[in-house]
Order: C-alpha cells, then sequence, then structure tokens
C-alpha cells in the first residue's frame, strides 16, 4: 500500500517538460538522493555497487562513496548522503546527477598512485621537493607529490608494470605551481610525449591530464617539465589496459572499479513505464570520454536493450530491429526514443534519426539504468541527471525537435 501511494505521487506530481498537461508522463529525476530512494520504493527498484567510487562534489573535491550508494555527481556530501543545497540549506547548481561508470583498473601500485617518492619512480633533472600540498580529496601531505624542475626536460617515469603489447590509457592529475613551461605526459617512457599545458593553465585547480596509445609493448607512464625551474604538484596516477583514456572517477592503485547494477523497475513495475503500443523515453544525459557500448535506459529481458550508447552515437532498439542516430550525444543532451504503431525513431538535441519499423513489442523483464543487465556488464560513462517515461504520450517528431 505505502509503495503503491509514493508511486501514485511521484506519477501525479510530474508536470512533462514541454510544460503541457501531459498524459501519465513518469519522471525519475537523479540528481537528488531522496528521489531516488522514493523512486526505487516506489517501483520495487534496487541499486547495488560492490566498489567504492571516487565523485567530485560541487566544491571541485574528490569524496569517497560507499559500497551500495549511489554516487550524485557535483552534489554535496556530507560523508554519508547527497544534497542539493549547501551547508545553510540554499540551492546549489554543481547537482549534474547520477555518476555512472564502466568497469575499470588502475594497474599503477596501491603504494606508488599517490606517493611519488616512491621507489617505483624515476626523476631526472629534477625532484620530488617538499611541501605541503591539498591534493584532489582535500587531504594534505608534506614531501610527496611536487615535482620540481633542477634542468630542462624534468621526468619522472613510473616502471613496474609488465604487459603485453596493445591500447593503454596513463594519466594524472597536475596543478600548476611555479612557472610557465610546457607540461608533457607519456604512457611509453618518454617516446611519445603530449602536451597538456593549456590543460594544466586554464585554471589554478587540478586537472586530469591524459594520454593513450593503441599499441605500447612496454607500458611506462610519466610526467615531462620542459623549462627547469618550473614545478608542479601532482597527484592520483592511474594506467589502464585496453582503455581509451583512464577514468574521470579516480581508482585507487591496484584496484578495479566495478560497474553499479540499478535496477530502476522490477518486471512488473517496468509495464507501467514502457508500454508496448506506443511511448517515449526521454533522457537528460552528459557523455564522459571513452564510452563503448553502455546502456542509459533499457530492458534486460530477451536481450532487449532499449537506448544505449557507442562512442557518441544513440541506437535504440525493440528486440528486432534498431534505429541509430550517430553523435546524437555532445555534451550535456536532451534525447528521446519514442514509438507507435509500426514506427520508431529517435530525437536528440533538436536533430532526428530516420524512422524504422517498431515490432510492436519490448518483451518484459526489469528496467536497468546505466547497465544493460544483472550482472553490471557495460556500464554508461558519465551522468544521467533525469529520465521521464510517457507511456501513453509519444508526441510527435516536431514536438521532440522542439522539446529537445
Amino acid at each position: 500500500m505505502i509503495r503503491n501511494i509514493i508511486r501514485d505521487v511521484i506519477r501525479d506530481a510530474v508536470v512533462p517538460i514541454d510544460g503541457s498537461s501531459g498524459v501519465g508522463a513518469i519522471e525519475l529525476d537523479l540528481t537528488s538522493s531522496a528521489s531516488i530512494e522514493a523512486w526505487l520504493t516506489a517501483y520495487s527498484g534496487s541499486y547495488a555497487c560492490s566498489s567504492v567510487i571516487w565523485v567530485k562534489d560541487n566544491l571541485g573535491v574528490y569524496n569517497e562513496i560507499p559500497i551500495n550508494k549511489p554516487a550524485i555527481y557535483g552534489a554535496r556530501w556530507d560523508g554519508s548522503d547527497f544534497y542539493n543545497t549547501d551547508a545553510g540549506g540554499d540551492p546549489i547548481t554543481g547537482g549534474m546527477g547520477l555518476a555512472e561508470w564502466p568497469q575499470a583498473t588502475n594497474v599503477v601500485t596501491s603504494a606508488s598512485y599517490r606517493d611519488f617518492t616512491h621507489a617505483e619512480w624515476t626523476a631526472a633533472n629534477g625532484s620530488v621537493t617538499a611541501g605541503n600540498v591539498v591534493l584532489i580529496d582535500g587531504t594534505t601531505v608534506a614531501d610527496k607529490n611536487t615535482l620540481t624542475a633542477s634542468g630542462a626536460n624534468c621526468t619522472l617515469i613510473h616502471d613496474v608494470y609488465t604487459s603485453a603489447s596493445g591500447t593503454h590509457a596513463a594519466g594524472f592529475f597536475i596543478k600548476r605551481k611555479t612557472g610557465t613551461g610546457v607540461v608533457e605526459v607519456c604512457v611509453d617512457n618518454g617516446a611519445t610525449w603530449v602536451d597538456v599545458t593549456t590543460q594544466v593553465d586554464s585554471d589554478s585547480g587540478w586537472h586530469l591530464t591524459q594520454t593513450t596509445l593503441p599499441t605500447v609493448t612496454d607500458p611506462q607512464l610519466g610526467v615531462r617539465l620542459v623549462t627547469s625551474g618550473d614545478a608542479v604538484y601532482l597527484d592520483w596516477a592511474q594506467m589502464d589496459d585496453g582503455k581509451t583514456l583512464v577514468s574521470v572517477h579516480p581508482i585507487e592503485g591496484g584496484a578495479t572499479k566495478e560497474v553499479q547494477v540499478f535496477a530502476g523497475a522490477d518486471a512488473t513495475n517496468m509495464a507501467t513505464l514502457i508500454t508496448n503500443t506506443s511511448g517515449a523515453i526521454y533522457v537528460e544525459s552528459q557523455l564522459l570520454p571513452n564510452d563503448t557500448t553502455n546502456g542509459i535506459a533499457q530492458i534486460f529481458a530477451n536481450g532487449v536493450r532499449i537506448l544505449y550508447s557507442t562512442n557518441g552515437s544513440l541506437l535504440a532498439t525493440d528486440g528486432t530491429n534498431s534505429r541509430t542516430m550517430p553523435l546524437g550525444l555532445i555534451g550535456y543532451s536532451k534525447s528521446v526514443f519514442y514509438w507507435g504503431g509500426s514506427v520508431m525513431q529517435i530525437t536528440s538535441n533538436t536533430s532526428s534519426s530516420s524512422t524504422s519499423t517498431y515490432d510492436g513489442a519490448f518483451g518484459t523483464g526489469a528496467l536497468y539504468i546505466g547497465s544493460y543487465n544483472a550482472g553490471g556488464s557495460g556500464g554508461f560513462n558519465g551522468v544521467i541527471s533525469k529520465i521521464i517515461f510517457y507511456p501513453r504520450d509519444p508526441k510527435t517528431q516536431a514536438e521532440w525537435e522542439t522539446i529537445t
């Protein structure tokens, strides 16, 4: 009874994004812990993640989020929960939405990924020098994180990891201390340096600088200061095999970040959100780098993945037919997949795909958001702010282009 009351309140309180009265529009607000918890109660959903995750809050500080806790990117974290208000109760603008991620591993060791004086690091034409540094998680350390060049082309290289030849990504968080010279990073022991100066100098904060190469026989990540006398702060070195970029949510050294499993509704409640006759799923999301083939909102039963992304393209399927929209996700995107009669279509950021044949049914099963099965396979790499289900109100292409 309580679940039904909560569900009815969520449904009846929704005002569709176009401002009309709508027909049964149901909104899942993913920018608030309270709204997520209310939704899971109302629709018999669940959330699970077996590994901690580090997520940036509204002040730019990375916080360690415990296992089985939905992580809201850019919201205020008080040590136990997320809020869309500051400590005084005033609204903040940083709470973008639910952080989603694919599985990834940091192969830099737990002993050295934040300690740049460790023996696994080798310096040339410079050294790691003394001085307190406030790191990306707000903690202060001394003598382990400041690289100072005593000569031209100062380098710091990490070389304890052996891997087969293949794609490798590497990165550091870097913050300028002194100087204006070129700052570079590498993943191949300095054979190929990537200039990250513009990124480092864009403001006075920390920046995740990255590089990747498709074929590296002996991956060794490093940083280089071209100009003598320059100094930078370093934090959280990462390297990952088979990825084109390291995780934007930092991973501890030697650890693997597991995909979260967010079941937005069980099979019974899914049928009230996604109806076979006609309907639409509207999503506001921000794709972060390194997306592969990962879901935004999907039904897992019978292998049906309703809406997902591949390298920025949007794909939708009814289990038999598919519709693709190249580059459907660019920056912060408003996207919708809609169907009715024998036709289905995608609209995103005011543009639309061509139509495809709709076979009339999606099958039955639980609704997964951000991954495409109960085991957490895939994993959308980005932030999802809201999903609105239109079970009986698909609207027209022209209307959706106006809305998005």
